[in-house]
This record gives C-alpha cells, sequence and structure tokens, in this order.
C-alpha cells in the first residue's frame, strides 16, 4: 500500500490505465494496492473458507452468549478487556463441543458478581426427604420426591422409573 498524493482527474487516468491496481481513499489521502481474487461470495461459497465460515460462526455465537451475561456487570465494574476474555472463554468452550448452555452457565459463574442472597441461599445446606418415606404410596410427600430418589422396589414409584 503506498499514498499517492494527486487530484482526482489523475486518480482516473491511473485507475484506467492500471486495471490491476486498486485506488481508494483513507483517513484524507488516497491509497494504492494491488488487485486480489478474494471477494466476499468466494468466501461464502469456496470450499477453501470452510473453516473460515465455521469458526466465524462460533465466535459469533460467543460473542452474543458474552454479550448477554456483559449486560449483567455493572459499568463501574467492567474492567478494560472483560468482552475479549468473555468471547475467548466462550469460543473455546464451544469448540470444545460444550452446550451454548453450559457456556452460558460457566461465563455466569466467573465473571458475574455474586450476590449477598445467593452466597446465603448457597451456604444452606438442602432438604431432602427420607427416600424410602418417598417411595411409601400413602405418603403425603410431593410427586418430585419420587423423582428424585427413585427405587425399583418402591410400589408408589411411577412406571417409567421401576
Amino acid at each position: 500500500m503506498a499514498r499517492i498524493a494527486a487530484t482526482s482527474h489523475v486518480i482516473k487516468a491511473l485507475m484506467a490505465a492500471h486495471p490491476d491496481l486498486c485506488f481508494y481513499k483513507m483517513s484524507g489521502a488516497w491509497q494504492v494496492r494491488r488487485r486480489h481474487s478474494l471477494t466476499a461470495r468466494r468466501v461464502a461459497n469456496d470450499p477453501a473458507f470452510l473453516f473460515t465460515r465455521l469458526y466465524a460462526g462460533i465466535l459469533g455465537q460467543a460473542s452474543g452468549l458474552a454479550a448477554s451475561v456483559l449486560q449483567g456487570i455493572p459499568k463501574t465494574q467492567r474492567g478494560k478487556g472483560i468482552t475479549k476474555r468473555m468471547d475467548s472463554m466462550a469460543c473455546k468452550a464451544l469448540k470444545a463441543g460444550q452446550l451454548p448452555a453450559s457456556v452460558m452457565l460457566q461465563l455466569e459463574q466467573a465473571f458475574l458478581p455474586a450476590t449477598p442472597k445467593a452466597d446465603a441461599m448457597a451456604a444452606q445446606p438442602l432438604k431432602v426427604q427420607d427416600p424410602a418415606k418417598a417411595c411409601n404410596a400413602t405418603s403425603s410427600l410431593p410427586s418430585f420426591a419420587i423423582i428424585l430418589h427413585p427405587r425399583r422396589d418402591c410400589p408408589g414409584a411411577p412406571a417409567v422409573l421401576a
């Protein structure tokens, strides 16, 4: 690429005389470079650019996931390069074959600030019913207890789990 200082009629004459050169204006100055055969149509259809299209799709999906997680971060806590780190992390996970939902969860755990309410809930142990009582057909336990604790010898278990 070379800068040239010329008026528009000189540029037009050079364009006509040299069809293998590409003239364009950038930042107020005329630039010249050699033309190449790479076009958007070729990138979209040529098998040689299959992986280019594949990785562009993965990056597009990763940046969409990162953007949705970024909205949950207060603007005062967004550091320099956080979107690049989030995109990179999401791309690596998607390339490894992880589902977008699990990638979203990883991004949230890594980048969203912890809330006191979530920390309090995580500190409390889960209360799980006794599996033997959950299988009792006369029990007044909710049906999800049977699904959480399936037992094959339980007469009250659904037929799918029994």
